[in-house]
């Protein structure tokens, strides 16, 4: 999870180079908006398929009204190239 302000977060994915001990090139690829500061439900999961594209699922984070707007990210899976 990422932090939002001092009591929220969110699910973020990004990407970057490992040299040696050290993270590099960094970039956030995805940060869900709707930031709550409930505890449960963050999991997540990426999957590559091989031609370029990455599938991530977001965990409801115990807001399961947002799981049905399709405005929103929470309970979906996103696809990305």
């Amino acid at each position: 999870s990422e932090p939002v302000g001092d009591d929220k977060a969110t699910t973020a994915v990004g990407m970057g180079t490992l040299e040696g001990q050290k993270l590099v090139g960094f970039k956030k690829l995805l940060s869900v908006p709707d930031a709550n500061d409930e505890k449960l439900h963050f999991g997540s999961r990426l999957e590559f398929d091989g031609k370029g594209f990455i599938y991530i699922s977001i965990g409801d984070r115990n807001d399961r009204k947002k799981v049905q707007d399709q405005k929103s990210l929470i309970g979906k899976v996103i696809r990305l190239k």
